[in-house]
């Protein structure tokens, strides 16, 4: 059956060259002429309405894409339903892997909570929590925290600095 026939196209001429030729119209076209169909297609495959149409649009961008392969050898129909099928089977492959992701997160909650909703086990404290929590321990054991505020270190090494170098050779080492 001819392009015009299966999807009331009238394109005319070599209108599968001149979507290899990315002509704006025939692109235009096609799109008129095949999105009804795609996207019952990608309905008739089990998707949602949503789920359908995000496909059909990567159908669709990938179509506009790659369109300068397209050899002709077929009709643009059975390699425009080729890239849906193609997007059909990658969606269907996101929705089982996301699907394994809600699962161990499902998982990870109910290790974590009783029935009530209350901790089984509290997470641990953030790294840079524990470190804050450390620091002040180590500053009330010295007696640096007064009125829930640290104070300032105390010098520990006064910073050796050179005496004036005019005439005064005391600070080099003497070898």
């Amino acid at each position: 059956m001819s392009e015009s026939k299966e999807s009331g196209f009238t394109g005319g001429g070599d209108w599968a060259g001149r979507v290899r030729d990315g002509d704006r119209e025939a692109m235009r076209s096609a799109v008129r002429a095949y999105l009804p169909h795609v996207l019952r297609a990608a309905r008739g495959a089990g998707l949602d309405p949503a789920e359908a149409e995000e496909v059909t649009q990567r159908t669709f961008t990938t179509f506009f894409e790659k369109a300068q392969r397209f050899e002709g050898r077929s009709s643009v129909r059975t390699w425009l339903f080729g890239i849906l099928y193609r997007k059909i089977f990658e969606r269907r492959r996101e929705l089982a892997r996301d699907e394994q992701r809600q699962e161990a997160i499902d998982e990870a909650f109910e290790s974590r909570f009783d029935e009530a909703g209350r901790w089984i086990r509290p997470p641990h404290p953030a790294p840079d929590a524990a470190l804050a929590a450390k620091e002040t321990r180590r500053q009330r054991r010295r007696g640096g925290v007064r009125n829930g505020l640290l104070a300032p270190p105390t010098p520990r090494t006064r910073a050796a600095t050179p005496p004036s170098t005019e005439g005064d050779t005391a600070w080099r080492r003497r070898s």
